[in-house]
């Protein structure tokens, strides 16, 4: 099951995040073995954490009829999302990218990813959600393209 606690267009982008993930066969891969998905976002400017993270996610336990799933509680950080695509726009248009960056819809549906990968389970640690992240957007890039 899939909780977006969202609204407006972060809910639509979460939406179509999570359809993209499945027509590029990534989404049961990635929550195959979880009992629920929560995905919540905190909209505003000051809402972005410190450490300047895009998305958090938290694996965690959840009672479940007949005993206990799997959580993943993810939340989203839309003005840092959007601060950070204006920094890879603003790099290409000064010349220090060759490609020019993601589509904001391919940006969001690898940061979903990248924070469903953290709730694999057995400590997956940011080196492998930076790998899901990667085969996400080229996935995703590939998709967008035919």
């Amino acid at each position: 099951m899939v909780r977006f606690q969202a609204a407006g267009k972060p809910a639509r982008r979460l939406r179509q995040a999570e359809h993209d993930l499945k027509r590029v066969h990534l989404w049961k891969r990635l929550t195959g073995h979880l009992y629920e998905v929560k995905v919540a976002v905190r909209p505003g400017r000051s809402d972005i954490p410190d450490d300047r993270h895009l998305a958090d996610a938290y694996p965690s336990a959840v009672a479940a009829p007949g005993g206990y799933g799997s959580l993943c509680d993810i939340v989203f950080y839309p003005a840092a999302i959007s601060q950070d695509l204006a920094r890879w726009r603003r790099y290409h248009a000064e010349g220090s990218l060759g490609a020019p960056p993601d589509s904001l819809r391919e940006y969001w549906g690898s940061i979903l990813a990248h924070e469903l990968a953290h709730c694999l389970g057995h400590g997956k640690g940011e080196r492998v959600a930076n790998r899901w992240e990667r085969k996400a957007l080229a996935r995703l890039r590939h998709a967008s393209s035919t």
